[in-house]
Formats: structure tokens, C-alpha cells, sequence
């Protein structure tokens, strides 16, 4: 027969590896909320992550002296002029006056590349497909600068939109 304690030590090394878990994933991490998309392998605990307290950085924003906020205008800009250069405004859509904004999302994944391309809303006219196209372009260009914590590389998903105007 087993003494109480031999069950107490097995209890408490159980729980603190437990803490020490939740201490890695909660500590630095408030504002971080795993979303429920699958994981990409079984190693892969954290997931892919909506709310972080800082956001991956495209087209060398990350270089730039300044705040974080400045860091994060600067890519919001650099992705807005780069849609906007590299739009072509389907014919069906400006003979129709289509005008809108699509929203899209994507995973930034541990490499700086995107990947899992969402868009949210048809605009038709051409503007989907379009949109579509101007993420495939992205994806080919454009590499962001992935976050990592505590050593370890984050996916993180990506909310921007492509504006279609008619008056740029």
C-alpha cells in the first residue's frame, strides 16, 4: 500500500505542470484568444492566434523608426496603395458603377507568407474575382514579418480590405 504522500507529490507535479502551461500560454498573452481553426500539425499548440498585442509588419514596415502604432499605419498604407496600384477595375463594374469595399482576411503564417485567403463579400461585377486575383498577387510579393513568443513562431490571422472607387 502506497503512502498519501506517494498521491499528493503525483497530484502536485500533475498541477504544476499544468500551471506551467497555462503560465506559457496566458502569461504575456492577455489579449491573445486562439481561434478555433484546426491546428496544422499535432506540435502545433498555439494555434492560430485573432488578438495580439502587436501585428505582423509588411513591405519593410518593421524597419521604421517609430511606434508600433506608426508601424502598423505604415502597413496598413503600404497594402492599401498596393491594392490600389495593382487593381484593374473590371469592365462589368465600372459600366454598372459597382463601388465597394471587400473585406479579406488571411493567415500570416510562421514564415511571413499568407495563406488561408478569405473574402467576406461580393460586390459583383467582376470585384470578387478581382480581389481574388489582387490576393494571389499579394501572396506572391509580399512577405510579412511573423511574430514569435517565447521563441516559438505565431500564426496570426490578417483583417485588411480592398476598396473599389470609381473616383480615385
Amino acid at each position: 500500500m502506497q503512502s498519501i504522500w506517494f498521491y499528493i507529490s503525483n497530484s502536485l507535479s500533475l498541477l504544476s505542470s499544468i500551471c506551467a502551461t497555462i503560465f506559457v500560454v496566458t502569461d504575456s498573452f492577455s489579449q491573445i484568444v486562439a481561434s478555433p481553426v484546426p491546428l496544422t500539425s499535432p506540435s502545433d499548440s498555439l494555434g492560430v492566434f485573432v488578438h495580439v498585442p502587436r501585428m505582423p509588419k509588411a513591405f519593410g514596415c518593421h524597419k521604421i523608426e517609430g511606434t508600433e502604432a506608426e508601424q502598423n499605419a505604415c502597413t496598413k498604407a503600404r497594402l492599401l496603395s498596393f491594392f490600389k496600384t495593382h487593381l484593374t477595375y473590371p469592365e462589368l463594374a465600372i459600366k454598372e458603377g459597382i463601388e465597394g469595399r471587400i473585406p479579406v482576411s488571411f493567415i500570416v503564417e510562421k514564415d511571413g507568407y499568407i495563406s488561408q485567403v478569405e473574402l467576406q463579400k461580393h460586390l459583383g461585377g467582376g470585384c470578387y474575382q478581382e480581389a481574388k486575383r489582387l490576393l494571389v498577387l499579394l501572396r506572391k510579393h509580399c512577405q510579412f514579418t511573423p511574430l514569435s513568443a517565447r521563441g516559438r513562431p505565431l500564426r496570426i490571422k490578417f483583417r485588411t480590405e480592398i476598396v473599389f472607387s470609381l473616383d480615385h
